[in-house]
Order: structure tokens, then C-alpha cells, then sequence
């Protein structure tokens, strides 16, 4: 039988038509989608922000799309303008490029039939960012948290839903410039990743981040301010929704100025910091909790060989009222818990200047165990108190146990404690002793018991100091010269020795702690001070009648 060749004809000529409708309809996909992104950068942004595109690959029937080379840029121009027009606006100054995105494997049958949107990846290389905005303190609830619940809705004009397999971005710089008040907050954020998996954009999603996980991982973060006079910086970040789990590295408060620029700079006296810590760890984060409720919630709180270094310069006035613990956590207006706090092998360091002289008290390899610290009323109470437990070595050589118990959100300070410190000599107090006219010259502490209960700013309680060979000299405040006689004298009234197996003519005496806050005490100054008032008559019996 001969065959036709009008039927080979047909079929190639069909066979041609349809290649070049598949190419067509590639071409006429990839020029509508740029007319809409630009119709949609100018229509979005009314002119402020245009929106460029560099080369882009379309693949209609596999449903991928690729770009590269894509920058959003803000004209200085007419933002100024509608800053004169509206000076309470501020809107963003946004600059932005970014290496190449790939969108991949859309569902375009499924989306033709029931308008749902599902591809697999979308993936952002190499994104740099920088952002000037206003910070809005009108605003008291999450701005995140409105955008996530109104994303549904923003997305209902499109699509009925929206799923994605994963979202990724690689290799991203962000520079964000916060105005406030006259002052601009500097952050610096250097090789960020993000991951986001399984996102299911759909009202009915039960997740708020509509995302089974989120991993975050940046190489370095830095903040300031311009008129701040330190730098918070860390060298390594991690978050992770899924197991629950932030780690951060190398993490600083560093200071931007020298000791003399800091002090000569405050009107009152305030603390020179300098921190920092190897490793910080934070298990059993609640990132739907936070996001839903402003409920800042953990398991453990781990923190490793931190150092802290404080300066306090006495020649600086008070200030006019010192705030306490529980003052600063009823102020706090967002809800947090963190059931353990653990603390190893971290050292503090307080330096303080006098008019001739500076002292350093130092608290080496020490160890620290909190409990229960939160400021939710339903944990918090009088019966459940912030526990916490540290262990410590007293300039690198004397133990020292403590217990501290604080009610976080008493109206008043309540605080109960207990202390020993154990083989110490007692010329170590030196650096730390008030009453600068009096020098410890010898003297070896085998113990030393403090119990403390602090209420309403009053401090009661009772030192028992175990020691031996004690001598002391009483200093010129001038000079810092001996005086003699005086101290003959002083060594008529000293406790040479207060130990429970002495001399029984010079019997065992235990001090009595009362004093009462000053408003200009700081917490651990005031627990300092309460604590002298049993301690000096304790080595000195007739330090009263010398006071007076």
C-alpha cells in the first residue's frame, strides 16, 4: 500500500507548530513576567524604589525560572521629597542586589487547576542589603508576627495557598541603620544563611512561622550606636526552630573608648565594662511561643570561661537612685522563662579607683547554678524564688559557697542568703575595706559563716569570722602614712583571734548584721556594706565607741 507523504507533511508541519508555540509561549512568559515586575515595582513603591533585573533563564514546561544579576535601588530625590511633604513618614532607604535566583519545579498544572501554588526550592545567592529606617515606637505589639499573620491574605489575590519544599539564602551581607532620637544603631551582619523548610503558606496552617523548620547561621554580627561607647559583637551564630537550640561564639561587649575618655564623659558614677564569652548556649527555645505570645521561653541558659571586667571610678558622683533587681524585672514588659542557668569557669574582675590608688578584687574559676529565672507571675512568687547557687575562688585562692534567693517581682527587695569563705588571709580585704584609714597588716581567716535576710532595704543577719593573728595599722587619710600611736592604740581594741577553740579570755564573738539601704547603693554594694557592719566589730569589739 502507498502511503500519503500529505500525512508525514502534516505531522511535521503540526510537529514545528507546536515547538515553536512551546518557544513562543516560553518567550511571551519571560517578557510578561518582566513587564510585571516592573509594573509592579513602580505601581508598589509610587516611584521611590526601582526594581532591575539582569539576564533570566525560563523554562515554562519544567517550571523553572532563573535570574541574575538583581538590584533594588531607592531615588534619593523623591524619598527627600516625601520626606518635606510628610515629615513624621520615614521610609525606608533600601539598597539591595543580589547574585542569581532560582525558582524550581513549579506545579503549573496544579496551579491551573486549583490556583495552588507548589515548587520546590527557591534559592538567593549572594543578596547584599543595606537598610536606613526609623525606628516606630507607636508600635507595642511584634511587627514580625502581624506581617506572618497577614501573609495569607496578601497572597489570596494569587493564590489559595503556597508551598514550598525549601527557601534558602546564601552568602548574604545585611547593614541595617536604625534612627532614634538623634541617634543612629549601626548592625552589621557578615555571611548570614538562612533556611526555611516546608513552608506551607495556608490559613489553616497551624504553624506561625508556616514552616516546619527555620535554621539560621551568620559568621559575624556587630551593633553601636552613635552615641553609645561599646561594641556588642559575636563571631558565630546559630538558631534552629527544629531543635529548639541558639548557640553563639566569641560573643563581646567590647569598649570603644580608653578608661579616661568613658569617665570623663559620665556626670555620675557608672560601671566600665569590658565582656566576653567563648561560648554561649541556649537549649529548648521556643520560637512559636516567642513569635505568638512575646514569651521569651528555655530549658538551659549554658554560658562558658566568661570574663567580665568592671571599673568603677569613685571619684564620680552617685547618682541619684540606684535601681534593684526586682525594679529592673518588673519593668521588663515582654514574659521570659529560663528554667537552669549554668555558668563554668568564668572569672570577674572589679577594679576600683580611689584618689591615689586603684584597687582589684577578683573572683576567679567561678561556677554558677540558677534556677527559676523568669518573671511570669503563675512561677514567680515569694515561695518560688530565683535560686541561685555559686561557687568561686576569692583572689585565685580563698573558696568562697554561696546561696542567693530573690523573689523577682516582690514590690520590695527581699533577698536571703548564705555564704562561707574558707583560707583567706585577711590582708586581701585591703582593696575592698571601706574605711580606708584602717589597713589590715596580718591576720589568716580558716572560715567565715554569713547569713543574710534583706526586707524592705533592710539588711539583718550574722557574720562568724574564724580567724587568727590579726594586726592592723591605722593610716593618715592624706598621706596614707602610718600613725603610730593610733595604731598602739587600735591594737589595744583588735581581736587578735576569734576562734572557738582561744583563749578563753578572749572569747568567740559573732557579728551582727544590720543596715539599712541608701537609695545610691547599688545591690551588690548594699549587700557589701550590710555585710561590714557585722564583720568590722567582729574584729574589732569596741568599733563602736571608736566610730564615735
Amino acid at each position: 500500500m502507498k502511503k500519503n507523504p500529505w500525512i508525514g507533511r502534516v505531522l511535521i508541519a503540526l510537529l514545528v507548530i507546536c515547538i515553536a508555540a512551546a518557544f513562543s509561549l516560553n518567550y511571551y512568559a519571560k517578557w510578561r513576567i518582566q513587564k510585571e515586575i516592573e509594573r509592579f515595582s513602580a505601581q508598589n513603591s509610587k516611584g521611590v524604589y526601582s526594581l532591575s533585573v539582569g539576564n533570566t533563564y525560563l523554562n515554562v514546561w519544567n517550571g523553572v525560572l532563573k535570574a541574575a544579576d538583581i538590584v533594588v535601588t531607592t531615588d534619593t530625590a523623591k524619598w527627600a521629597a516625601i520626606r518635606q511633604t510628610w515629615p513624621d513618614s520615614f521610609p525606608p532607604v533600601i539598597q539591595m542586589s543580589v547574585g542569581s535566583v532560582e525558582i524550581l519545579h513549579v506545579n503549573m498544572f496544579r496551579y491551573l487547576f486549583s490556583k495552588k501554588i507548589e515548587m520546590r526550592a527557591i534559592n538567593f545567592q549572594r543578596p547584599i542589603l543595606k537598610i536606613t529606617r526609623q525606628r516606630d515606637t507607636t508600635q507595642r505589639d511584634s511587627v514580625l508576627l502581624r506581617t506572618l499573620a497577614e501573609l495569607p491574605d496578601l497572597l489570596a489575590p494569587v493564590s489559595k495557598a503556597l508551598k514550598i519544599n525549601e527557601i534558602s539564602v546564601n552568602h548574604a551581607d545585611i547593614t541595617l541603620h536604625t534612627w532614634q532620637e538623634r541617634d543612629t544603631v549601626q548592625q552589621y551582619l557578615t555571611d548570614v544563611n538562612l533556611l526555611f523548610s516546608q513552608i506551607d503558606i495556608d490559613k489553616a496552617s497551624a504553624e506561625v512561622t508556616y514552616c516546619k523548620d527555620i535554621a539560621i547561621q551568620l559568621g559575624h554580627f556587630e551593633t553601636r550606636s552613635n552615641e553609645g561607647t561599646h561594641l556588642v559583637s559575636l563571631d558565630s551564630f546559630y538558631l534552629s526552630k527544629n531543635s529548639r537550640k541558639i548557640s553563639l561564639r566569641r560573643f563581646s561587649v567590647a569598649p570603644l573608648q580608653t578608661e579616661q575618655e568613658f569617665f570623663r564623659q559620665q556626670p555620675f558614677r557608672k560601671a566600665y565594662i569590658a565582656f566576653i564569652c567563648p561560648e554561649m548556649t541556649l537549649t529548648g527555645f521556643d520560637m512559636d511561643r516567642l513569635l505568638r505570645h512575646n514569651y521569651f521561653s528555655a530549658d538551659t541558659l549554658q554560658v562558658d570561661q566568661a570574663k567580665l571586667i568592671l571599673t568603677s571610678n569613685k571619684l564620680l558622683p552617685l547618682p541619684y537612685r540606684k535601681i534593684l533587681p526586682n525594679e529592673a524585672v518588673r519593668k521588663i514588659t515582654g514574659l521570659f522563662n529560663i528554667k537552669n542557668v549554668v555558668m563554668k569557669d568564668c572569672d570577674i574582675g572589679v577594679t576600683t579607683k580611689e584618689p591615689d590608688a586603684d584597687f582589684l578584687v577578683t573572683f576567679n574559676h567561678t561556677y554558677v547554678t540558677a534556677n527559676n529565672l523568669t518573671n511570669d507571675s503563675m512561677l514567680m512568687d515569694e515561695q518560688r524564688p530565683f535560686d541561685l547557687w555559686v561557687e568561686s575562688k576569692f583572689m585565685n585562692r580563698a573558696p568562697i559557697k554561696m546561696n542567693m534567693r530573690i523573689p523577682l517581682l516582690s514590690p520590695a527587695l527581699q533577698v536571703d542568703y548564705t555564704a562561707t569563705i574558707r583560707n583567706f588571709p585577711l590582708a586581701a580585704l585591703n582593696p575592698v575595706i571601706s574605711h580606708k584609714n584602717l589597713m589590715i597588716e596580718t591576720g589568716y581567716v580558716q572560715k567565715t559563716e554569713i547569713n543574710t535576710s534583706v526586707r524592705n532595704g533592710v539588711a539583718r543577719g550574722t557574720v562568724k569570722i574564724h580567724y587568727k593573728d590579726l594586726k592592723v595599722k591605722v593610716l593618715r587619710e592624706d598621706s596614707r602614712k602610718v600613725r603610730r600611736l593610733m595604731t598602739k592604740i587600735a591594737e589595744l581594741f583588735v581581736n587578735e583571734e576569734n576562734m572557738l577553740d582561744g583563749d578563753p579570755e578572749t572569747p568567740f564573738k559573732t557579728g551582727t548584721i544590720y543596715h539599712v539601704r541608701n537609695r545610691q547603693e547599688e545591690f551588690f554594694v548594699f549587700l557589701w556594706h550590710a555585710l561590714q557592719t557585722g564583720l568590722l566589730p567582729t574584729i574589732v569589739p569596741a568599733y563602736d565607741k571608736l566610730k564615735k
